[in-house]
């Protein structure tokens, strides 16, 4: 277990980098802090003014930090305190970034996939506004087909599965309640949302739920990521709990933690699999899987 030095600010995103040197996490201050965990008593550099609360980071293949504000999306170098490019965006309430950094979603509350990222003219690909209820929580495949958790019109909730390409409606998942977040495996055959406190993992082939769990707390989860492989869900609680599940049936949690940074609006494994990162209210945690 490795805390991190606090930055002051309560984070609602974070993110490994591919080499697992860097961890980056972003919330409302405005700023992206970025631990070195080859130094990790060290306090985190930051990239400030961001506009906006951070709604997501991650980084591109290439090492490049990807930051989503609800005001711009800029890159960065991790190393060096300087931006790359930097793109308005209107007021998203959530974001998603591409696992090869290429493309982004906004959802505002109507879905936006835009592409790419890392040159000043990227562009709308396609909206699709023309759902009726709100999206309030969207995720991205490695092959770029986009999962968005979905509150009807008439209250109900769905995953809706788009194509990369165009936009076009693959497939709609019907799920109990309010799906206010989700997340999806690499290869699109997993899928979780966080639910009116409740954690479902999918089957999205089988269009059946693997696990419908009630959370131990009120106010539930708050946050959730699959691991690389698809094997494992990390889930952050309202009560500062983390836990990791088998995404591929209903048991027990694997391991359970408390450790310490208040509520966990952010989780995330990094590109193995073997460490996971938890960030909260009041600090961020780096863990080994296995401990």
């Amino acid at each position: 277990m490795l805390p991190l030095p606090a930055s002051g600010q309560c984070h609602y995103t974070v993110a490994f980098s591919p080499c697992g040197r860097w961890l980056a996490a972003g919330g409302s201050a405005y700023a992206l802090d970025v631990w070195d965990l080859r130094a990790p008593h060290a306090p985190p550099r930051r990239f400030q003014d961001q506009a906006g609360p951070i709604l997501c980071t991650a980084f591109a293949p290439t090492g490049r930090l990807i930051a989503v504000s609800t005001h711009w999306l800029q890159t960065f170098d991790p190393v060096e305190p300087a931006m790359h490019t930097a793109r308005r965006v209107f007021d998203p309430r959530r974001a998603a970034i591409a696992p090869d950094g290429t493309a982004f979603v906004l959802t505002v509350p109507t879905l936006l996939r835009h592409a790419p990222v890392d040159i000043h003219d990227a562009h709308l690909e396609w909206a699709r506004d023309d759902r009726p209820g709100t999206t309030t929580d969207a995720a991205i495949t490695a092959d770029g087909r986009v999962f968005a958790a979905r509150v009807t019109a008439a209250g109900g909730g769905l995953i809706e599965q788009f194509a990369r390409a165009g936009g076009a409606s693959l497939d709609a998942l019907p799920v109990s309640g309010r799906p206010h977040r989700v997340a999806c495996t690499a290869d699109g055959a997993r899928a979780a949302t966080i639910t009116n406190g409740n954690l479902c993992v999918w089957d999205v082939g089988a269009r059946a739920a693997v696990a419908d769990r009630a959370a131990p707390v009120h106010g539930g989860w708050l946050s959730v990521a699959f691991d690389p492989h698809g094997r494992k869900v990390l889930t952050g609680g309202m009560d500062g709990g983390v836990a990791v599940w088998d995404a591929h049936s209903a048991a027990p949690p694997l391991a359970a933690f408390q450790w310490g940074v208040g509520p966990v609006y952010a989780v995330a494994f990094d590109a193995d699999g073997l460490r996971a990162a938890a960030a909260g209210h009041t600090g961020a945690i780096v863990w080994d899987v296995d401990e």
